[in-house]
């Protein structure tokens, strides 16, 4: 109940116009900041005109970076009931396929309470990669066949996901887990 009441005063506060003052200072002669002026801006919403689809809202749980989520946090974050009610969360796709089983809890947590599941990697396998190392690298293109199925196969054990990412963020270099793949790369992999 207390759920419904605040997203009836949250959509309440969205579908009404907002004004805004800002308070502006023009500098004088010789620097000084005395002559104040305030710009008025008004926003209106348009309730009948759909921007934008939400399909959800989520949160990540990145094993190895942060604890797997406990069973009471699962209830806490998925249960429309007697949590929050998120409906995707979103996972990393471990680059050891003996990591797999581990992401299982909260996967099928999340998707008994009807929540959707993406999954990123952040790298294939360090046999797959140009610098034999999970840390930067590129994916060799005569590894987009087993670096596939390593996807497939972590969609197969995790019983059906919405979405897999190979690629967690293109066009970066950093040092921690990661594979360096451009937009066009990551294209001309999912082409493949």
């Amino acid at each position: 109940m207390k759920i419904k009441i605040v997203l009836a005063f949250a959509c309440g506060l969205v579908f009404t116009a907002c004004e805004k003052k800002i308070e502006t200072s023009e500098p004088e002669a010789g620097g000084s900041s005395k002559n104040k002026a305030t710009v008025s801006a008004t926003a209106v919403i348009n309730a009948s005109s759909v921007q934008q689809l939400i399909r959800g809202f989520g949160g990540a749980n990145i094993r190895g970076w942060i604890p797997d989520l406990t069973a009471a946090q699962r209830t806490k974050a998925f249960s429309p009931s007697s949590g929050m009610g998120l409906s995707i969360l979103r996972v990393r796709v471990p680059n050891s396929s003996s990591e797999f089983a581990a992401e299982k809890p909260t996967i099928d947590a999340a998707k008994s309470y009807g929540a959707s599941v993406i999954a990123s990697a952040w790298s294939a396998p360090a046999s797959m990669k140009d610098n034999n190392n999970v840390v930067g690298g590129k994916l060799k293109t005569t590894s987009y066949a087993d670096y596939a199925t390593h996807l497939r196969d972590f969609n197969t054990a995790m019983g059906g996901l919405l979405a897999i990412s190979p690629s967690n963020e293109p066009n970066i270099q950093v040092n921690y887990e990661s594979m360096e793949m451009t937009a066009a790369e990551v294209a001309n992999f999912v082409a493949a």
